[in-house]
This record gives structure tokens, C-alpha cells and sequence, in this order.
């Protein structure tokens, strides 16, 4: 007499190949187009920075992750969908750019050991395009001039997303702006954020998400694969499925 197991295991077997293969295949894809993507260039990369710092300021605040940080970014992108995910793309690996060119000139202007080092450098593109120009040029002689700079750049841009969209003629209080700035000087000096790396997996996330939509059976409307479709073949907006709603509302922007 057969079993179900015994019906259903050879099917199980195929997928899971399958998914190996397919798995393998799409790293193989990504490694190779990552490799070819153009950098943005710097006059592209910094106010995408200046997008990402908001989010990131606001999301330190607030105690979000770096993985929310990073999905904001992707939320609020005002883009079509092959310019964003292709944006995306080239902005995590701009962003590997622009930290490793501090490597060499701040090697003698800050003592910190190999991991401490990268730390900061992955953190240091927050502190805006001006501090990174003179420090790419070996202008600060000790870490506590380039920690003074690296202030200044924080806190214009705290200040600037602490003003209120619908009331801009007014300003934050000082009290507000200090105690936002040195979560941020926390944030930069002293963490271990990731930034690059997380960057780069949520550009391979934004690219599956943006190149390759699903379409709702009910309704037609797109649905990102990240998401996917219920068991009815349902997005998101038609779904009554409350697990299913419960995995979509994961992916909500903060």
C-alpha cells in the first residue's frame, strides 16, 4: 500500500532541488551584475545620501533597526520601479565606495583597531559631503578635529529633520536638536551599524521586489514576490487571510 509520504516525497525532493538551483543561479546573476552596475556618481550619491540620512536620523530616534533604515529608503523613493531597484543597486555599492576612500587618508588621524576602524568608516558618509571631501583630502589632523566636523555635518541635518514640514517657519528647540545630535554622534562614532552591508541585501531585496511582481487573481494589482500572493493566488490588498496579512504588514514602512 502506498503512503502519502510516499506519493508527495518525490515532488518535495524536485522543489527543493530546484530551489538550490535556483538559489545558486540568482547569486551567481546578482555577484555578476553588482560587479557591472556603474557607482553613482558624486553629485548623484549625495543627495540620495541626504534620503537615507533623514531615514536614518529619524529611525535612531525612534530605536527602529538598520533594516528598517534601509526600507524606509526603498518606500519613499519617488521612482518607477526599474529606476528604483537599479538605484538602489548602485547606491549600496557607492556607498562601499565612499567609505573605503577615507581608508587611507584618516589611517593616521584616528587610532582605532581593524574592526573599530571599519566601523566608523562605514558610518562616516552620514556626516555629509562637505566632511567627506576634506577628509578624503587628510584636512584633519587629529580625531578630535575630524569628530568637530563630522558635529557640524550632523547637525545641520538633524536640524533640518526636525523642522516641521507643516510649520517650516519654525524651529527646533535647542534642547531637541542636542539630544538628536549626540544619538548621532553616538550612532557614528560608537556603533557597529552596518550600513554597507545592509544597504547592499536590501538592494538585492528592492531588485526582486521591483523586477519581478506577482499579479493579484482578484484584482490584477502588482504584489512584490517578497511579499508573494496568499494561498487563493490573493495580494496583499484583496487577501483576507490573517497570517498571510500578518507577513505583508511586515514589510510596512515606519
Amino acid at each position: 500500500m502506498t503512503t502519502e509520504t510516499e506519493t508527495t516525497l518525490p515532488g518535495a525532493i524536485a522543489a527543493s532541488r530546484a530551489l538550490a538551483i535556483a538559489k545558486a543561479t540568482y547569486e551567481r546573476a546578482m555577484i555578476r551584475l553588482e560587479g557591472e552596475v556603474e557607482p553613482l556618481s558624486d553629485d548623484e550619491f549625495w543627495p540620495f545620501l541626504e534620503a537615507y540620512r533623514k531615514e536614518v536620523i529619524n529611525g535612531v530616534a525612534a530605536g527602529r533597526t538598520r533594516e528598517m533604515h534601509a526600507h524606509n529608503l526603498f518606500c519613499h523613493m519617488g521612482l518607477k520601479p526599474a529606476e528604483k531597484a537599479m538605484g538602489y543597486l548602485r547606491f549600496a555599492k557607492t556607498w562601499e565606495h565612499v567609505s573605503s576612500r577615507l581608508y587611507t587618508p584618516l589611517s593616521e588621524t584616528v587610532d582605532r583597531g581593524g574592526d573599530g576602524y571599519g566601523d566608523l568608516l562605514d558610518a562616516l558618509p552620514l556626516a555629509g559631503r562637505a566632511f567627506h571631501e576634506k577628509a578624503q583630502k587628510g584636512y584633519f589632523g587629529n580625531e578630535e578635529a575630524l569628530k568637530e566636523a563630522a558635529r557640524e555635518g550632523l547637525k545641520e541635518a538633524v536640524t533640518a529633520s526636525l523642522r516641521s514640514s507643516w510649520q517650516p517657519k519654525e524651529e527646533p528647540s535647542a534642547d531637541k536638536v542636542a539630544k538628536r545630535l549626540k544619538q548621532m554622534e553616538t550612532h557614528v562614532f560608537f556603533g557597529e551599524n552596518y550600513h554597507g552591508m545592509t544597504l547592499g541585501e536590501k538592494a538585492r531585496e528592492v531588485f526582486v521586489w521591483e523586477m519581478s511582481p506577482l499579479n493579484c487573481d482578484r484584482c490584477g494589482e502588482q504584489v512584490s514576490p517578497v511579499k508573494g500572493l496568499d494561498p487563493q493566488g490573493f495580494g496583499y490588498c484583496c487577501s483576507r487571510d490573517k497570517d498571510y496579512a500578518a507577513h505583508a504588514a511586515e514589510w510596512a514602512c515606519f
